[in-house]
């Protein structure tokens, strides 16, 4: 699958307009709820990232759409952020054709 931001087609990554794959979609709400976050939070990456008991690279690569992240880092993520990171309904970023 290729990485997230590549999903981009018009745009920056992740407040772009977003093509398939779906996933990319729920990439990039996640990138730019953390993001949110962190600066609610009043963090750094590096603050950020410890709070979280995540790698810092981990924390700059969902951020910036080179990896999709898994349950294991949106929940440390969600927990460390003390925010919810999840969508609450569908996303998506273009209409289905």
């Amino acid at each position: 699958m290729p990485k997230p931001r590549d999903a981009v087609v018009n745009g920056e990554w992740p407040n772009g307009k977003i093509d398939e794959p779906v996933a990319a979609w729920y990439a990039a709400h996640i990138a730019k709820a953390v993001l949110a976050a962190v600066e609610a939070q009043g963090f750094n990456l590096n603050e950020a990232s410890r709070r979280c008991g995540i790698d810092r690279e981990t924390l700059v690569r969902v951020i910036e759409g080179e990896t999709y992240p898994d349950l294991v880092t949106i929940s440390a993520l969600e927990m460390g952020l003390g925010a919810r990171l999840w969508p609450e309904g569908p996303v998506r970023s273009s209409p289905r054709k």
